[in-house]
């Protein structure tokens, strides 16, 4: 049984529906798998655990964490004809003003910049960085320089959200008033702003942040926590931005409890399916074979039943090569089919799985966490569910 809380590793889901558009090469038949890159010696990065995103001309983009031309680990480029790479930027560990270990996957604009983030380093402080790649100029430029402290997060590791201004949105698992993390916003002109951050784990506040992020159509982010909540199993929170007189609010939706009745332990933040007003993630461990869950909840309704949410697949079902403790995003495509990967399970060393969506529950919606922990929730015997 898996009893400990390990950080994520961001996923290489988004990889699932990319396929490198106008390529030579004949395209795979279904269920073929095809090696695109191998990452080699010095001065090529090593350790690509971040994921990847494409442009429109199915050229990827991803990060590693390592290697490169000073060890601090590179941007790179696949190109979507040929295969070949290109180190866009290599990081600088002996460079105390320059960001290293780049984790999470990135973001492209329109603009053809790449946003992400780095763990470490980054303006002197070692607190870690939101950089930017222009790939025109193939240039690196350092947007914020976390410090760390009350003031501030420090060692950013998940995804970026941005929106339609050019506003970037993430967390920190650490630092803030409380020392469990914050949630920022980095405008276009580097500027940071402190949104929140994130509460005292023991007092069932959510804490330390954990995955990507969500963003409705009236300005609502919603996310995960690891600890906090009321049973100390993680939570989902939405952050209100103030308005008028009203106040910003950090909101705790839903409170994770315990296995059987729920999972625990989200790693990988959440998804929106703005159609239906639905969030959907996953929890690392819990569920009923304690195994990591698939859970939903929806962000319109009142909610009576407790907290509301629902498991909608529950891992580890030993009828079959189930997959064990799901830790990375989930991503949707347009026909509303989840996928995503389980670290373990299957035939021992982990799974990618799809999952159809259920209609969502009317009256099973995220609202404050109840007093008791949720009902039992039927679990679905297999990926039919």
């Amino acid at each position: 049984m898996k009893r400990r809380l390990s950080a994520p590793w961001p996923g290489l889901i988004a990889a699932l529906l990319l396929w490198g558009g106008g390529s030579s090469q004949a395209a795979p038949q279904p269920g073929a798998y095809q090696l695109r890159y191998s990452f080699g010696a010095y001065p090529d990065g090593s350790e690509p655990a971040g994921g990847l995103v494409a442009d429109a001309a199915g050229n990827l983009y991803g990060t590693t964490r390592a290697g490169g031309r000073m060890h601090g680990g590179v941007v790179y480029r696949i190109d979507g004809v040929s295969g070949a790479e290109s180190v866009l930027h290599s990081f600088d560990h002996t460079n105390p003003y320059d960001a290293w270990q780049p984790s999470g996957a990135m973001l492209l604009d329109s603009a053809d910049k790449l946003y992400g983030v780095a763990t470490r380093g980054g303006g002197g402080w070692g607190a870690g960085a939101v950089f930017t790649v222009d790939l025109q100029a193939r240039a690196e430029t350092l947007l914020h320089s976390f410090t760390g402290g009350a003031a501030d997060g420090s060692s950013p590791s998940d995804p970026l959200l941005l929106d339609a201004n050019g506003n970037l949105f993430g967390t920190t698992p650490h630092g803030g008033a409380n020392s469990t993390g914050i949630l920022f916003e980095i405008a276009p002109d580097g500027r940071e702003t402190v949104l929140a951050s994130f509460g005292e784990a023991e007092s069932g506040a959510p804490a330390v942040p954990s995955g990507k992020l969500a963003l409705d159509a009236a300005g609502n982010l919603y996310g995960t926590t690891q600890y906090g909540g009321m049973y100390g199993y993680g939570s989902v929170w939405r952050f209100t931005p103030a308005s008028g007189s009203t106040p910003a609010e950090l909101t705790v939706l839903h409170s994770f409890s315990f296995a059987p009745a729920d999972g625990e332990q989200p790693t990988g933040g959440v998804l929106l399916d703005a159609a239906t007003g639905t969030l959907y993630g996953t929890t690392e461990i819990g569920g009923a074979h304690d195994a990591g869950t698939v859970f939903s909840c929806s962000i319109n309704g009142s909610g009576s039943n407790g907290s509301g949410e629902r498991i909608v697949y529950a891992f580890g079902n030993t009828r079959g090569n189930d997959g064990m403790w799901p830790m990375a995003p989930l991503v949707m495509d347009s026909a509303g089919t989840l996928y995503g990967t389980t670290e373990s399970g299957g035939a021992g060393y982990g799974t990618v799985f799809t999952l159809e969506t259920p209609p969502p529950a009317s009256k099973r919606c995220c609202t404050a966490s109840a007093a008791t922990p949720p009902a039992t929730a039927a679990v679905p015997a297999g990926p039919s569910c």
